[in-house]
């Protein structure tokens, strides 16, 4: 699950390879998993490193990033955390520790597995198996709160979400495509990848 900001100056990534923090092994016999980073000098891919500040003895997944690159999406699940959206924010040339998205994002009941943000950073899309879905996860969005939290999200609705798994949204940076992928809409089988696009008439997704 590879992610790059828009100016394609890093790529964040996530791997099971030996050596993790911890050097734990997960009960379907693979090392649990850190995210790495490589950034982009003269033109070429430097060096991987571990992102230590980001990842924990548990299972880290990158699973978004912002279009400037300041806020790196994680997938947190451990003994004590089942399936939550944290985020580390860029502070000079390193991501920070992670904290949670917030309880709009983080349902009790519910598995968060990836976020996306608009451009201006005032939407965030993301994933979630919550009870009151389609089925499987959908993908819902929330609005940034005047201080600074995010607000009660909203279900994108049948033309978007089916019975089946929704994930990994992806907003163009005009808002107005979504990328995704999903298990439904008639798909080849499996996650196939979809896009939609925003009507501003009706002001649903077509």
């Amino acid at each position: 699950w590879p992610f790059v900001p828009t100016n394609e100056s890093f790529i964040v990534y996530t791997s099971r390879r030996k050596g993790n923090r911890g050097n734990l092994v997960d009960y379907d016999g693979f090392n649990t998993s850190d995210i790495y980073i490589s950034i982009v000098k003269k033109g070429k891919y430097s060096k991987t490193k571990n992102l230590s500040l980001v990842n924990t003895m548990g299972d880290e997944e990158a699973v978004g990033v912002s279009p400037d690159g300041d806020k790196l999406f994680v997938f947190l699940d451990d003994l004590y955390i089942y399936g939550d959206i944290y985020v580390s924010t860029k502070k000079g040339k390193s991501f920070q520790g992670i904290k949670p998205s917030g309880k709009n994002v983080n349902a009790k009941s519910s598995m968060e597995t990836a976020a996306c943000l608009s451009s201006d950073g005032a939407l965030l899309f993301f994933a979630s198996d919550r009870k009151e879905g389609y089925g499987g996860t959908d993908i819902y969005m929330s609005k940034k709160l005047p201080n600074n939290t995010w607000g009660i999200p909203v279900n994108l609705g049948p033309a978007i979400n089916t019975q089946y798994n929704e994930d990994f949204p992806s907003i163009s940076a005009d808002g107005k495509t979504l990328h995704f992928c999903s298990e439904g809409h008639m798909s080849m089988g499996g996650f196939d990848i979809f896009k939609s696009s925003w009507d501003e008439d009706s002001s649903y997704w077509q």
